[in-house]
């Protein structure tokens, strides 16, 4: 009988995004990040390093499955890395978030002038565990191995999640209460749907200075522990400037849940937070807008969301896809959400990579048709950024490079006091 690993909650939600996305003529759920870096890496070593890292990481080449009892990964054997090049970068890592990967192999990796482009199944492990594989592979290179705890057949879970039935299942419960207000709530959302694919992105990048001044912002008027607040409350402004007032806004957030110094990377250790902001209130009271924002997310890490939904996930199998599908979606196509958003914070990369000077890290992520709209936020060497993810048709209705220009507007010129700049904020 061949190994097989158990799935943990966030597998089971990137297991149903990638059947919504696959039904929509999109290549199933897959994360991305480009490496940017001077001068190219040594092409011999870094394939040096992927056969190892073949090796060494079984679950790579796992296959996917579902049954009553949820997601398995049933391990087969190696999977077949190997290095793709091409003559340009963005066009090598648009080609790969486009293209599905092959069933039992969980990456690729390409190189191009200026950098490397890793792309990932979404439903094997998170942003941080690619980032963990890309530092980890300058070593298999020299000889290094990986330790079992990387990917163990019980570490596929959040941390001191209970393991008995009837425990999730009081816990599963605790999450109604939570979700009843966005179920009930007439949500933001593109007006245009339909297909997964292609996929338009823009990316907002803030140089040294006007990160500094978004920093300040920040500090004004969320203080610490604010940011995610300030950032959700900004885009919220750049919607409704962009779009108008279409109604209440839901982001879902997920929550990396490693403890300090976990050496697990390849599963999806992490959460999710569902926060809901009012329409027109980032437009009229920006300050209000951030200060709600904060204290939903506290809310729900004191209800114990992240637990609660992760346990409601892992009872979705007995429940049956269709109906998981539906719960995600409230009984509409897709998910129900304004747009996917991501902060990863800070990007924790060496300085050097295979002798080459890393610049930089830019993240991706497939998409559902349904909100067919993603932002990801994130911070290396160069600054603060952000980068707009839409699918074909939604990007007719928010253009992925207005949206940019609208958001820049509101992290670093609207005026922050309460109704200082009700109108169009841009």
């Amino acid at each position: 009988m061949k190994p097989v690993l158990r799935g943990g909650g966030a597998d089971v939600f990137h297991h149903l995004v990638d059947a919504t996305i696959r039904r929509n003529g999109g290549p199933g759920s897959l994360g991305q990040v480009i490496l940017r870096c001077q001068p190219d890496p040594d092409p011999v070593a870094i394939a040096r390093g992927l056969a190892r890292l073949a090796a060494d990481a079984r679950p790579l080449g796992a296959r996917c499955r579902w049954s009553w009892r949820g997601v398995r990964w049933q391990l087969l054997g190696p999977a077949p890395l190997s290095v793709e090049s091409g003559p340009d970068l963005e066009a090598l890592a648009g080609e790969h978030l486009h293209r599905p990967l092959a069933e039992g192999c969980g990456l690729r990796l390409g190189l191009g002038p200026g950098g490397v482009v890793l792309t990932w199944d979404h439903r094997l492990l998170d942003a941080r565990g690619a980032m963990g594989l890309l530092t980890a592979l300058p070593g298999l290179a020299a000889g290094g191995r990986l330790g079992e705890r990387w990917w163990a057949a019980d570490y596929r879970e959040l941390p001191e999640l209970p393991a008995p039935t009837a425990h999730r299942g009081r816990l599963a419960r605790n999450l109604l209460p939570l979700l009843r207000p966005t179920r009930l709530a007439t949500l933001w959302r593109p007006r245009h749907g339909g297909a997964a694919a292609p996929l338009v992105i823009h990316d907002l990048r803030l140089d040294a200075g006007e990160t500094a001044l978004l920093d300040s912002r920040i500090r004004q008027v969320a203080g610490r522990f604010g940011e995610t607040a300030f950032l959700l409350a900004a885009l919220a402004g750049a919607l409704e400037s962009l779009g108008g007032a279409r109604g209440d806004f839901l982001f879902p957030l997920a929550v990396d849940a490693r403890p300090a110094g976990d050496p697990r990377r390849l599963a999806n250790c992490h959460g999710f937070t569902m926060l809901l902001l009012a329409v027109g209130r980032a437009t009229t009271d920006f300050s209000r807008a951030v200060a709600e924002l904060k204290a939903a997310q506290r809310a729900w890490l004191a209800a114990d969301g992240l637990r609660a939904m992760t346990s409601s996930l892992t009872f979705f199998p007995l429940l049956g896809q269709r109906l998981a599908r539906a719960q995600l979606g409230n009984f509409r196509a897709g998910l129900s959400a304004t747009c996917l958003i991501a902060n990863t914070a800070q990007s924790r990369l060496p300085d050097t990579w295979f002798g080459s000077t890393v610049l930089g890290l830019d993240h991706r992520v497939s998409l559902p048709h349904a909100p067919g709209l993603a932002v990801l936020f994130n911070r290396d060497l160069r600054g603060a950024g952000a980068t707009i993810i839409a699918t074909g048709p939604v990007a007719t209705d928010l253009p992925p490079a207005a949206l940019g220009v609208a958001l820049r507007q509101q992290l670093l010129v609207r005026p922050l006091t309460a109704g200082g700049d009700a109108a169009g904020l841009g």
